[in-house]
């Protein structure tokens, strides 16, 4: 019997070291794969949100130009700015928010009848919410 015992000894050693090795090489596997969906979930976020803001400044500068061509019609012209203003609103810091209702507030300034061409109002409203994003991103990295 004791024969059997050293004989079997190692064996058992060996089953219990392959158990214990798979169950942390199985852990590890696991923690960096989450570790990769968070990073991923987290860059598409950041893309979704980049987007998001590069077509609100993007349809801010079509409805500037049809404001400095024309006046009429102005809720058609304005439009996707204010449903994109309304997707900042659901989705960014009430900081980047309040940077643009004030672009949009511009805007719509821009389409009263008596109001000067003048876009240097908005030019310097554009650098702020800019400079208030940047900031945001560079708060989550």
């Amino acid at each position: 019997m004791e024969e059997i015992l050293k004989l079997l000894a190692p064996a058992f050693f060996a089953i219990i070291g392959v158990v214990v090795g798979a169950f942390v090489t199985y852990k590890g596997n696991m923690r960096i794969k989450q570790l990769e969906l968070n990073h991923q979930t987290k860059r598409e976020e950041l893309a979704a949100e980049t987007k998001l803001y590069a077509e609100f400044l993007s349809s801010v500068n079509v409805a500037t130009l049809k404001a400095v061509e024309s006046k009429d019609n102005f809720a058609a012209k304005l439009e996707k700015t204010l449903i994109l203003l309304a997707q900042i609103e659901l989705s960014s810091s009430k900081e980047v928010h309040s940077k643009a209702v004030e672009i949009s507030e511009e805007l719509i300034n821009m389409y009263v009848a008596n109001s000067d061409k003048n876009t240097n109002g908005l030019k310097i409203l554009r650098a702020a919410f800019i400079k208030t994003v940047k900031k945001e991103f560079e708060g989550r990295t």
